[in-house]
């Protein structure tokens, strides 16, 4: 316990009795062209969970939630019409879909056991969800 609380690194601490492959391993990470604190983190995750899953031999999943900020506003305070917000959020999907790629490209450049999961809302709610 002393270690893991103390440690600056992540531990994973699996009881021997009880390890079995994993079918399914969730990297969750939100790349930000300005952030590097959070570029780092996604960086570490990516390092972490592309080499459990090469060597347990599993499927990653790379998981990014993005939403456009304000979109509910634009419709009714600002009064944009549907077809304008539809192009901001087509256009803001592509700017997430591109760091996402960017970043699984950097470390996995064929990803042949997984998927990208460019997910559109509340990241609270929908990697839990997707974890299930």
């Amino acid at each position: 316990m002393h270690l893991m609380r103390k440690c600056p690194y992540p531990v994973w601490v699996i009881k021997p009795a009880h390890h079995k492959k994993y079918a399914r391993i969730m990297a969750a990470v939100d790349p930000d062209p300005i952030d590097k604190k959070s570029n780092a983190i996604n960086t570490k995750i990516m390092e972490l969970t592309t080499s459990l899953a090469r060597i347990e031999g599993s499927e990653l999943h790379v998981a990014h939630a993005w939403s456009l900020y304000g979109e509910s506003l634009m419709t009714g305070f600002i009064r944009m019409s549907q077809s304008e917000v539809d192009k901001l959020v087509r256009q803001t999907r592509k700017e997430h879909q591109g760091r996402i790629t960017e970043l699984v490209e950097k470390h996995v450049p064929r990803l042949p056991n997984g998927r990208i999961h460019l997910l559109k809302g509340n990241a609270e709610e929908l990697k839990p969800a997707l974890a299930k």
